[in-house]
């Protein structure tokens, strides 16, 4: 590596670890402001070889600089070079790498940070490697560890159970195991005849508040042996009580086979009749008989006459010349489209404006734009013939105003226009020269 070409971050690089290290170096020079001048001299030149790429170059440059500042420095003379060569600079301009001779850790993916991606080749075809199992089970028992040192700290501390399990066990120790096992032998010994009758008394006790059901039925049991053999076959069988709390089976689920007579019935009520029975022809239709009607019901002329005024109605909707209609079915979607359908929020409004206006035209009737404002919102809500008759209550409640009169006009045909406009000339004379 004997021509290295340094980017411009590594010029910058350069002549920042030399400043470092001049300011580490100022708790220990002799002749602090010799020291300092000599400092930017070297730092000048240091700027002024930036751009050099040999190693030895950069080398005399570091050793100039060394002896230079020597003799304004500690008495150590090697202690301003040990720090700049033990520097992370020196340590790039060297040949060998720190990492390249070491292992590499576990399941470490060259260029796995930058996106890389691995693929096989014929020769990679073999046992895929192994995890780092040995990583893998120090961590476990040292997570192990750690959960026994916190349920150790929760332990009571008077309590001695384990505390030598993990002691070797000799033959002291199985002699003293032996010697406790007789004492605790013997206790039990001298004891044993009081806690036996204390037991049997005890269990007496129980027994006696809480007997079995075998002792409950013991005498009728003794009873059973004076029971005859026809006795014993004229017992009842005994009845199924369990089937009581049984869940009874949903019936919805169980198919019946359907009777003849309902199909006929359902058959009868989905035909169609042309005429009436001999009853209904003799009453002319009713239950009830009215004298000498002598009428006869037909549904299918009932049926044909239906549709001859429909064909009617539809004939009226066209127009006299042939081949057009009063329809345009080009346009008829795009009609619709300029339908605007009210929200449910829009008729909330509606509603609540529709109060506040009634309210202000019954406590105030001369108010003429209340009259104009009621009559516009029932406009908008699409209902036209209320807004008129609002309009026209308001010309009878206010005669001598002329927007009620003009609103009432806009909201009415042209003929009615013309005789709300002639009733408004009468009450205002100045009325038809104003408009």
């Amino acid at each position: 590596m004997s021509q290295v070409s340094f980017s411009v971050a590594h010029k910058r690089y350069v002549t920042s670890l030399y400043r470092r290290a001049l300011k580490t170096s100022l708790d220990w020079i002799i002749d602090r402001e010799a020291w300092r001048h000599k400092a930017v001299e070297i730092r000048a030149r240091f700027d002024a070889n930036k751009n050099v790429s040999s190693i030895k170059h950069l080398r005399a440059l570091l050793e100039d600089a060394e002896n230079e500042l020597r003799r304004y420095s500690h008495p150590d003379p090697y202690r301003w070079l040990k720090e700049i060569q033990t520097s992370t600079f020196v340590k790039m301009l060297s040949a060998t790498k720190d990492f390249m001779n070491k292992e590499a850790p576990p399941n470490y993916v060259a260029g796995l940070g930058r996106g890389a991606t691995g693929f096989t080749t014929r020769s990679d075809i073999g046992p895929a490697r192994e995890g780092p199992a040995d990583f893998s089970d120090a961590l476990a028992k040292k997570a192990q560890q750690e959960d026994d040192d916190d349920d150790e700290r929760f332990q009571d501390p008077d309590n001695e159970t384990g505390l030598f399990a993990s002691a070797p066990y000799e033959e002291d120790d199985e002699e003293a195991d032996k010697i406790y096992e007789a004492i605790d032998q013997k206790m039990d010994e001298r004891r044993k005849a009081r806690r036996e009758a204390r037991e049997k008394e005890e269990l007496e006790k129980y027994r006696a508040e809480r007997p079995k059901i075998q002792q409950q039925f013991a005498d009728l049991k003794r009873g059973l042996a004076a029971v005859t053999d026809d006795e014993w076959a004229n017992l009842p069988e005994v009845g199924d009580l369990v089937g009581k709390n049984r869940k009874k089976t949903n019936l919805r689920e169980r198919y019946y086979a359907v009777p003849d007579s309902l199909l006929e019935k359902a058959k009868e009520e989905n035909q169609y009749m042309s005429t009436l029975d001999a009853q209904q022809q003799r009453f002319g239709g009713f239950q009830t008989p009215s004298p000498d009607n002598g009428m006869m019901t037909n549904f299918i002329e009932i049926g044909q006459a239906r549709d001859k005024v429909l064909s009617l109605k539809l004939d009226q909707i066209s127009d006299s010349v042939s081949g057009q209609t009063t329809v345009d079915p080009k346009g008829y979607l795009t009609d619709l489209n300029s339908v605007v359908i009210k929200s449910d929020a829009e008729i909330g409004d509606i509603k609540k404006a529709r109060l506040l206006l009634n309210s202000v035209i019954s406590t105030n009737p001369k108010h003429a734009p209340g009259w104009i404002a009621a009559a516009r919102l029932e406009e908008v809500a699409g209902k036209l013939s209320e807004a008129r008759t609002i309009i026209a209550k308001g010309c009878e409640e206010c005669p001598k105003n002329e927007d009620v009169w003009l609103e009432a006009a806009r909201l009415n045909n042209p003929e009615s226009a013309r005789t709300i406009l002639a009733n408004a000339v009468q009450h205002l004379p100045h009325f038809g020269i104003c408009t």
